[in-house]
């Protein structure tokens, strides 16, 4: 018995998903700064890709303190960057760089269409830069779970209040069903999001 129990415990501990990183790093940001959402100034404005809202820079990832605002692509910047990865890039014009064009960009032919059920943690539901037409910005948050758990996003209802930031208040049910016909379009699997692109997959 006394063997059997030091085999269990000399045996090595599996490795964790690096979403799972990402999701605490995420929360702890929520908790301790409550992140306002970054609304865009308006037309001819330049993104500081170096602060809020993108967060976009190849670098160590924020102290949380430090985040005050985020748009909903900036979260998934500060994900990639607690891991050490890229943050995600506008093929067209460096200043947009971290925004929902440069997901689209950066992940390319791995957009999966949008399945409700197909959802794990760690995934994101994704809606694609001018998807709807001129004026849809798209939009982007992280599965914590299936269909009927908590979902990170930032938004905001207003950008008058910039409320309620980065939150997980809502399902993934529950954000897609906000808008008839349902609201997302695509599925970005974990394996790509958190992994570098050397070890993507088809």
């Amino acid at each position: 018995m006394a063997g059997e129990t030091r085999k269990r415990e000399n045996k090595p501990r599996q490795k964790e998903p690096p979403w799972n990183e990402v999701i605490r790093y995420l929360e702890h940001i929520r908790d301790v700064s409550r992140p306002k959402y970054w609304c865009w100034p308006g037309p001819g404005a330049r993104l500081d890709v170096n602060g809020p809202g993108a967060w976009a820079v190849d670098r160590p990832a924020p102290d949380p303190n430090r985040v005050d605002k985020v748009f909903c692509a900036g979260v998934i910047q500060l994900g990639r960057r607690r891991l050490g990865l890229p943050v995600t890039k506008n093929v067209s014009a460096s200043i947009y760089h971290g925004g929902t064009r440069s997901i689209s960009d950066f992940f390319g032919g791995h957009l999966r269409d949008f399945h409700i059920g197909e959802f794990r943690r760690g995934d994101l539901a994704f809606v694609p830069f001018q998807f709807r037409g001129q004026d849809d910005e798209g939009h982007v948050g992280i599965a914590l779970g299936g269909p009927d758990d908590p979902f990170l996003q930032s938004f905001a209802w207003s950008c008058a209040t910039l409320e309620p930031g980065l939150n997980k208040r809502y399902t993934l049910r529950q954000s897609h069903e906000s808008r008839a016909g349902g609201f997302y379009a695509k599925r970005i699997p974990r394996e790509i999001v958190w992994f570098p692109r050397t070890q993507w997959k088809k």
